[in-house]
């Protein structure tokens, strides 16, 4: 039942059963998947990352392990969606379920930075970033670019990390 509708919530399959004129609680439906193995967990929304992509990541921190991360500016970045997306699937443990999505949603995208001294205070705009990154930041020239490039062939699958000194 759960295999061939995996992103029904329990009222959903409650409401499809009892159509089928079989009336039963949330409760009894989650104790019946419990006991079945099944749970409720988040979707796989990607692949995991292959051994290619671990064992270039680990090479490449092994090459900038002395490098002073005192003086590094870790950015990140996420995304918030305007359309409700699957957040939940009825699946066993260790089995994957891909989310189908779609290549262009609509969404804010949101851009964040923070280095030893913590994060910047109140809001930031582009302006106020592009200021920061202009007075306290000094881009490592060549060298950034060649390191980014580095980090990127790394890490294929995440956002690209930039470092600043």
């Amino acid at each position: 039942m759960v295999a061939q509708h995996p992103t029904e919530s329990l009222d959903q399959i409650g409401f499809r059963l009892s159509k089928k004129g079989i009336k039963v609680s949330k409760t009894t439906l989650r104790k019946r998947f419990k006991e079945a193995g099944v749970q409720s967990m988040k979707p796989t929304s990607k692949p995991l990352l292959t051994s290619d992509h671990i064992q270039k990541r680990l090479k490449w921190a092994i090459e900038h392990k002395d490098v002073n991360w005192n003086q590094v500016v870790f950015t990140d970045e996420t995304s918030f969606y305007m359309k409700q997306v699957i957040r939940r699937v009825w699946k066993k443990r260790g089995e994957n379920y891909y989310v189908s999505t779609i290549k262009h949603p609509i969404k804010i995208h949101a851009w964040g930075y923070f280095n030893k001294k913590g994060f910047v205070k109140g809001a930031t705009t582009s302006v106020s970033i592009e200021e920061i990154a202009l007075t306290d930041l000094t881009d490592l020239s060549t060298s950034s670019r060649d390191i980014a490039r580095e980090i990127s062939s790394v890490t294929q699958t995440t956002p690209l990390v930039n470092p600043l000194n």
